[in-house]
């Protein structure tokens, strides 16, 4: 689900958040870092979970219908083609995705959401045609899906505000998690369920958070110092706080992290200066950081020994 840029954007925000803190324990900012990232996840589920109650309401819908009486004249059933979409059931009988979500410590979305959500999907044109069709495509049933996804659900203040009240990082992250459920929802077959991954490798990337996260704090008065020698025209207080932390958490990267090539690390953090800095963040991040990695390279303090790893 995060690839290691993205990664990289968590230990940024949580590196800007940490200077307006007062909370000073090393160890309790890690974890709430890591909570951050393992709260992402959770939304994913969440979200996940959330479609498959949209359309299984679907079943409760019908059966309210089918409950009014009529005066005279045969009644037709009411459809239940959402309800009984076959990828929904492959998800909810999936028994990972079930004891997953059952995990976690969440209120359940409320009814009225739910209800208001299905009943914004069944005014879609297409959605209407899905389940009033009595024998739907097979594409048809992964098309509804992804078409409620983007054009109810992500368009839904309801529900945005609901997920903003669980996790404080929703707003930070919601394109991820709806690009995962996405991505979840294109490779679902009947019968065969593949939820996303946190990220490729947890075990390894836990260690890259933490590490970079701590390494960048305790080393930060010695780096700010290395880049106030190599911006001679520039006082500290004149560096925006976001160019100067990922200028920081570059140099912890090329310092500590051996596997790492210089090169990957300079393009990283140029282009994160793009995304979260001035428009004159890429050039200025550019410049320090070439200026920057050669003194920790002559002075020895980069130990990458493999082929590429420096150069």
């Amino acid at each position: 689900m995060f690839n290691r840029r993205q990664i990289r954007e968590k230990v940024l925000q949580a590196l800007y958040a940490s200077q307006s803190s007062d909370n000073k324990n090393l160890q309790e900012e890690e974890e709430s870092l890591l909570q951050s990232i393992s709260n992402a996840f959770d939304s994913y589920l969440l979200l996940l979970g959330l479609i498959t109650d949209v359309c299984q309401y679907n079943l409760v819908w019908a059966d309210e219908l089918d409950s009014i009486p009529v005066s005279a004249g045969n009644k037709t059933l009411a459809p239940r083609n959402l309800g009984y979409n076959p990828l929904i059931t492959a998800l909810v009988e999936d028994q990972v995705f079930v004891k997953a979500i059952g995990k976690i410590k969440a209120r359940h979305f409320d009814t009225d959401l739910i209800r208001d959500l299905y009943l914004q999907a069944i005014k879609l044109d297409e959605v209407h045609a899905y389940l009033t069709n009595p024998n739907p495509e097979e594409k048809a049933h992964k098309q509804t899906l992804l078409l409620i996804l983007e054009e109810v659900l992500y368009k839904s203040e309801a529900l945005h505000s609901w997920f903003d009240a669980f996790s404080l990082g929703w707003k930070a992250d919601d394109v991820i998690i709806f690009d995962a459920v996405t991505d979840t929802i294109r490779q679902l077959k009947a019968g065969k369920v593949k939820l996303a991954a946190i990220t490729r490798d947890w075990k390894t990337d836990k260690e890259f958070v933490v590490k970079l996260y701590r390494k960048t704090m305790l080393m930060q008065d010695d780096y700010r110092g290395l880049i106030a020698v190599r911006t001679p025209n520039w006082e500290a207080d004149r560096i925006s706080s976001i160019d100067m932390i990922l200028l920081c958490m570059a140099a912890a990267e090329i310092e500590f992290f051996e596997e790492i090539p210089v090169k990957v690390t300079l393009n990283e953090y140029i282009e994160l200066a793009k995304e979260y800095g001035t428009p004159k963040s890429k050039i200025f991040v550019n410049g320090v950081l070439d200026n920057l990695s050669k003194h920790l390279r002559d002075s020895g303090r980069i130990n990458k020994t493999g082929r590429g790893l420096i150069d």
